[in-house]
């Protein structure tokens, strides 16, 4: 089976509001604008929710970007979302699944966890802090997640996921950033243990090493 392929996903305009667009209450996860020519940009689409980050990645296997957010709900509530967004290959994107975590969602990660070819996901949360994993069916959805607990500190949160192979096993690991750096091991089957912690304070924000 074809390795799928992983396509970075800047930040793209994360909460800004759409004050023409949006319903009261509510605020757009992402404008995307679609280029004219430089520096034109047409109207940007607006996706209702409130995210702190998205990632982007083939789902359903028909070559087109996909892309999920970790949804933290809506103005003056909180959820513990992440949703999936399937691209139509023209820039226009349809609402897919919604998978409950448990505990609200703020990083989300793409790779292949358990070596089917079909891209799955971590998903790092707060209070307390944790990866839940996702593995993907490679049709847009996705398995009920499985929640990995790195602190019991119910103030923690997990504030980026970066994804590698870091003992050099051929399995894609973890660091997710909790205030300091936490390795999950990936055991090459979907499943992960908890590794030793990086004992120096990790500052906000993301990053990767796909």
């Amino acid at each position: 089976m074809e390795k799928p392929r992983i396509r970075s996903a800047a930040c793209v305009l994360m909460r800004t509001f759409i004050g023409a667009l949006a319903a009261p209450g509510f605020c757009s996860i992402a404008p995307i604008a679609f280029a004219q020519g430089p520096p034109l940009f047409n109207a940007p689409t607006a996706y209702y929710s409130e995210a702190d980050a998205l990632a982007a990645g083939d789902f359903n296997g028909d070559g087109k970007p996909d892309l999920v957010v970790a949804d933290n709900g809506i103005v003056g509530a909180r959820v513990k979302d992440v949703r999936i967004l399937l691209g139509n290959g023209n820039g226009i994107f349809v609402q897919g699944g919604t998978y409950e975590l448990k505990g609200t969602a703020i990083a989300v990660a793409v790779g292949d966890f358990n070596g089917d070819g079909i891209l799955d996901l971590a998903v790092g949360h707060g209070e307390p802090a944790g990866v839940s994993i996702l593995l993907g069916n490679g049709d847009g959805t996705f398995g009920q997640p499985v929640d990995y607990p790195i602190t019991a500190d119910p103030r923690s949160r997990v504030v980026s996921v970066l994804v590698g192979d870091l003992n050099d096993d051929g399995n894609l690991d973890l660091v997710a950033n909790g205030g300091f750096g936490f390795v999950l091991l990936g055991n090459g089957d979907g499943t992960f243990t908890l590794g030793p912690s990086v004992n120096r304070h990790c500052p906000a924000g993301g990053g990767g090493f796909q």
